[in-house]
């Protein structure tokens, strides 16, 4: 092994170190280097710590309501730092290689059944409209609800575009079965629970971890989140379609 430029040799921790009447101390260092005593330290920045595989292991369920049959799969996304190129683009990368496994199987799974339909929702940590993590959510046949596309973010502050849902070719129906948005949003829990009107009430309670210092805001989110939850409302009702389908058969 060759190793990199600034590497170093280091003694660990407990390691015995033989201290002459005179000169300098010494370590026995073996000619191969075993065992506990010994590490090599190397530069910063040596390894890609680039993975080939997704972070997370994305999830897929197949439901049906109603009428609808359709199959969900939830993501969380690489995030890494978005000053790092390499990262980003891994972020991005993984996005696009998610949407391209899944439009595969969405399109098998078309042929099998052309009334079931698929879908991918999760935190996706998408930079926002018009960068290149969007483009990659929106590529290989997958499209965001125009009702997701207005909502300014999903997180408390209403600044981050992480999170969204998409479909895979939504407009793609062969018969009376049909992927329909029929509303889309996000449901701020924190007009309910933790309020801001809560703050007083929760310092006075003891064991909460909730110190004078401590931002109230800031404690609320690891009760809660910083994500609020994205919802979609599907229409799962094709009996007039059904009928009128059968009837002109």
């Amino acid at each position: 092994m060759t190793l990199p430029e600034g590497s170093k040799i280091v003694v660990k921790k407990n390691t015995p170190i033989i201290s002459p009447a005179r000169g300098k101390a010494t370590v026995n260092i073996p000619n191969i280097i075993t065992g506990n005593n010994y590490a090599i330290r190397f530069p910063e920045n040596s390894f890609d710590d680039s993975l080939r595989q997704f972070a997370r292991t994305p999830y897929l369920l197949s439901f049906q309501a109603g009428w609808l049959k359709i199959n969900l799969c939830t993501v969380h996304i690489y995030y890494g730092d978005n000053n790092d190129e390499n990262k980003m683009e891994q972020r991005r990368s993984e996005i696009e290689q998610l949407t391209k496994a899944l439009a595969k199987k969405a399109k098998g799974e078309f042929a099998l059944d052309d009334k079931t339909f698929l879908g991918v929702l999760g935190d996706f940590n998408i930079i926002g409209k018009g960068h290149p993590t969007m483009d990659a959510l929106e590529s290989n046949g997958f499209e965001i609800p125009e009702e997701l596309k207005s909502i300014p973010g999903s997180n408390v502050a209403r600044d981050k575009w992480y999170d969204q849902i998409a479909f895979w070719k939504p407009s793609q129906t062969n018969g009376y079965a049909r992927l329909e948005v029929l509303a889309a949003n996000i449901f701020d829990f924190y007009e309910h629970i933790f309020t801001l009107e809560d703050e007083d009430a929760y310092r006075e309670e003891e064991g909460n971890g909730l110190k004078t210092s401590t931002n109230y805001k800031t404690w609320r989110t690891y009760k809660m989140s910083d994500h609020l939850p994205m919802w979609v409302e599907l229409r799962t009702d094709f009996s007039k379609e059904y009928l009128e389908a059968i009837e002109n058969q």
